[in-house]
């Protein structure tokens, strides 16, 4: 399934300010699936690490992704591969910044705050994820990595 209009290239959305209400940013591929049946993964940062450090998912299925920052720093769950696999429903709370047709490439955590992002993985393969702030600041060399894996539609 492939999903058009989702990435736009090299635009990055870096939503770091927490602001009431949500960003719909859903396409084809997310408005087909039936969301009542939707899996909340929980991802949690606390002392500059994240758990768990490998998510699976499944092809075509609904998730919310639920990003909880526990410090009393901002981090950012930076995966730019992972988001142009996945149709995205939406992301709340998020910035005006974000709007619909713009692509993601890292999600901003403020202090104590947690966000949640809907989405329907439409590419399988494995992608890294990091803390985006703490390699910025520290040139790469530092951060938090995980792995989410998507897994392929299997067929009888």
């Amino acid at each position: 399934m492939r999903v058009k209009g989702f990435v736009a290239g090299g635009v990055v959305v870096l939503l770091g300010a927490c602001q009431a209400g949500d960003v719909a940013m859903e396409t084809p591929a997310a408005a087909a699936v039936d969301w009542s049946l939707a899996v909340t993964r929980t991802l949690r940062i606390r002392q500059d690490e994240y758990a768990p450090l490998v998510i699976t998912l499944r092809q075509g299925r609904p998730y919310v992704l639920k990003l909880e920052n526990a410090d009393d720093a901002a981090h950012a769950f930076s995966a730019p591969d992972f988001f142009q696999a996945i149709a995205v429903k939406s992301l709340t709370p998020a910035e005006p910044a974000a709007s619909p047709g713009a692509a993601l490439s890292s999600i901003g955590l403020p202090p104590g705050q947690t966000r949640e992002l809907a989405f329907v993985p439409v590419k399988d393969g494995h992608y890294s994820f990091a803390d985006g702030w703490t390699g910025r600041l520290l040139g790469g060399i530092l951060g938090t990595r995980g792995l989410i894996v998507i897994e392929a539609i299997r067929r009888p």
